[in-house]
């Protein structure tokens, strides 16, 4: 890509200036376009999110709508688009009629709000017309997951949390200021990363009426709904639910209905699928769904399918459980002599019989990364990932297989798509502006709708960003992702960044740390080694079950060549990743020397200690089976396997509450470093979960402390901060 600006390189002081966007919504008439922005603030040392409205003409520029520090998310227009709705923890209205109804709630229960109790996520609405406040449209004791409006605008479908007397009880001792009550868990996950310990309170759909906040049950049982959508003719609630009775334990993800009076019910899909998103058609009688044809199985992409809705089958006793497989209780069978360890432990439930689904995406070399917008009855539009980025496609629902939309040169990536009243928008991230927001045109040429970014951008040196590709050992290509300084003379000291996931992949995008790291002089690798998603099956599943080897192999591939082209010093090779980035950072200081410091963030080192300790069981059930059925089969994959190579300088970081890659994974390996002699330090964050630019001041530490670690050991200091040491 062509260089853009000047001289001035970014700082750790400019960290927070860029703006993300997500979540757009276009109106009913396709002329206005909502969308959620992402803001850090440095004197509160937070993170907010504001809700915009921009002309999809672009005869004007973005209007903030809301003020606050809470959260804002899902932005929806109203059928007759007059209002727009959206979900946000909102301190209590005045006690004053909305103009969607009179009489409405003011903060609920009618009682004060407990001391120290912060409000719940609940639906808000603006009037679009008449302007003013936004109104709160409901008042669920534990708040609002998801809504839709009714076609008609008179009523929403809601998903919240309903807990029992008892439930309530118990989430009251838990939540006690000072001395609260014990966890009790009986579910089979105990924890998940941002929540902590979890409860077993479900989530139900509701009905609510705009006007009056009449409340209405449409479902209840043990298990829960999610993702409400209407039909178009506003007879049913499609929902999202995982019925097999052990949730944890499986990624069954079925469609269901229920009549939007309550009672009936049907089932769309039969217990072969994992849904992430799906969308009625414009008439209702088929539904665009989103899933992997394996739903248990992280190692397969998702595709678009599309099911008819005269193909739903009536369900007697939705609160039933269970219904429709052989085999659903999860339990892992004693190991039999001589048998395989992996296959004993994959104990998915069974489902008795297939879905009638049309696969529209076979063939297509990566998942999709959105849910899907009907463009008419029989077309659909979609992001979908292609060799790193996401692209715009238009998917034929009658014929299968997909187009491009708008043409891609493969700089910058696609992360958001809205479709309403003609008008497609989409959320484009490039190296040079970061994410803004596009109309698609005709032929499929973009206009820019916004320019949040562009004052962070001006005048600023943005480092080239290329694609390089290289060969492994096996012979395979593999590509890589190459940030390089404005001015570089010579062989530069090289930064390699493995991706997270695995199952991701890095395209040529805004990196905050990536750019200002260029800038200090270094040249920063990305690689999408195998088990990358979006180039091809093959490639994402060929490491399930074996993690370290090829990734690793694909990774040193990338320095060897990067060192024979002249780009990297081989005497300045330093190695940072966070999540499953740590693992391979991990795995690689104990499988080479050639790294002259390495920063491990928030990695794994031994996996059968991870098996019942965070938020990830299914996934080592999937590859490795159970440990104590399988422990040579998690030693072997494991970074803790070669700990006796460990010789690289090695600085480690840790959320104190990160349940995806819990703090002891990092104490281990600190542990194991220190025995072997190798400079080591650990750093862990008080209150972290898994996540690295949570906080403004947690993201300019992190990033200060492993250059800082990497000057000590030979990469360039930052003039301008405290780099002698971390």
């Amino acid at each position: 890509m062509e260089q853009a600006g000047t001289d001035r390189r970014w700082t750790l002081g400019d960290f927070g200036q860029v703006r993300t966007l997500r979540e757009p919504a276009v109106s009913p008439d396709g002329r206005r376009v909502a969308v959620v922005v992402d803001a850090f603030r440095d004197q509160e040392d937070d993170r907010v999110a504001a809700l915009y409205v921009v002309a999809a003409d672009g005869s004007s520029a973005p209007h903030r709508l809301t003020q606050g520090a809470e959260g804002v998310k899902a932005p929806q227009w109203s059928p007759d688009g007059r209002y727009l709705g959206f979900i946000a923890a909102r301190p209590p209205a005045a006690s004053w009629p909305s103009p969607l109804g009179e009489g409405r709630p003011d903060d609920g229960s009618g009682k004060p709000p407990r001391e120290g109790a912060g409000p719940k996520p609940q639906v808000w609405a603006f009037d679009m017309v008449e302007g003013g406040e936004p109104a709160p449209l409901t008042n669920q004791p534990e708040g609002v997951a998801a809504f839709e409006w009714s076609p008609d605008g008179r009523q929403l479908a809601i998903a919240a949390r309903t807990p029992s007397p008892a439930q309530a009880a118990y989430l009251a001792a838990i939540r006690k200021p000072r001395h609260p009550g014990p966890w009790v868990i009986t579910r089979p996950q105990s924890k998940r990363d941002g929540e902590g310990y979890l409860d077993d309170v479900p989530t139900h759909l509701f009905r609510v009426d705009v006007s009056t906040a009449a409340v209405l049950q449409l479902t209840d049982g043990d298990a829960s709904e999610e993702d409400p959508h209407w039909s178009p003719d506003g007879t049913w609630v499609m929902f999202r639910s995982n019925r097999t009775g052990r949730a944890d334990l499986n990624a069954c993800v079925d469609l269901w209905m229920v009549a939007g009076v309550g009672g009936a019910a049907r089932r769309l899909t039969h217990g072969d699928v994992s849904v992430s998103s799906a969308a009625f058609s414009p008439d209702g009688r088929s539904v665009a769904l989103v899933s992997p044809l394996d739903p248990n199985t992280g190692y397969t992409p998702s595709h678009l399918m599309r099911v008819s809705t005269d193909d739903a089958t009536p369900v007697e006793q939705l609160a039933r459980l269970g219904v429709g497989f052989s085999r659903t209780e999860g339990v892992v069978p004693p190991l039999a002599p001589g048998a395989d360890p992996v296959a004993n432990g994959r104990v998915g439930p069974r489902p008795e019989r297939q879905t009638p689904r049309h696969v529209l995406t076979q063939g297509a070399p990566g998942p999709l990364r959105s849910a899907p917008h009907w463009v008419d009855d029989r077309h659909v539009l979609a992001l979908l990932a292609d060799h790193g980025p996401a692209r715009l496609v238009r998917v034929d629902t009658e014929a299968g297989g997909f187009q491009q939309v708008a043409p891609h040169d493969r700089v910058g990536t696609m992360e958001g798509l809205a479709h309403r009243g003609g008008t497609t928008v989409v959320i484009v991230n490039r190296p040079e502006t970061a994410g803004e927001l596009y109309r698609v045109d005709p032929g499929g040429t973009l206009a820019a709708l916004t320019t949040f970014n562009r004052h962070a951008f001006e005048g600023r040196a943005v480092p080239h960003h290329r694609w390089v590709q290289f060969r492994n050992p096996d012979q395979d290509q593999v590509e890589g992702v190459l940030v390089t300084p404005v001015q570089a003379a010579g062989a530069l000291p090289l930064i390699v960044v493995p991706h997270g996931g695995p199952q991701a992949a890095d395209a040529l995008t805004f990196r905050f740390d990536h750019q200002y790291w260029a800038g200090l002089g270094y040249a920063v690798l990305l690689v999408n080694y195998r088990g990358s998603v979006s180039y091809g099956p093959d490639w994402q599943g060929v490491i399930r079950g074996d993690w370290g080897p090829r990734e690793h192999a694909d990774l040193m591939a990338g320095v060897d060549h990067l060192v024979a082209e002249g780009i990297a010093d081989p005497a300045r090779l330093f190695l940072t990743g966070f999540s499953y980035g740590g693992v391979m950072t991990n795995w690689a200081v104990g499988h080479t020397g050639r790294f002259a410091a390495a920063a491990s963030e928030h990695g794994m080192w031994d996996y059968a200690s991870m098996f019942g300790h965070g938020d990830t069981d299914p996934h080592w059930q999937d590859g490795w089976g159970v440990p104590w059925q399988n422990p040579e089969g998690y030693r072997r994959s494991s970074p803790l396997s070669a700990a006796d190579g460990l010789t690289t300088p090695l600085l480690i970081t840790a959320g104190e509450h990160d349940w995806r890659c819990p703090v002891a994974q990092a104490e281990a390996l600190y542990a194991a470093a220190i025995r072997r002699g190798v400079p080591a330090e650990l750093v862990v964050y008080p209150g972290e979960h898994h996540a690295w630019q949570s906080r403004p001041s947690r993201a300019r530490d992190r990033i200060r402390r492993i250059t800082a670690w990497f000057h000590r050991y030979g990469g360039p200091a930052d003039d301008a901060e405290d780099s002698g040491s971390p």
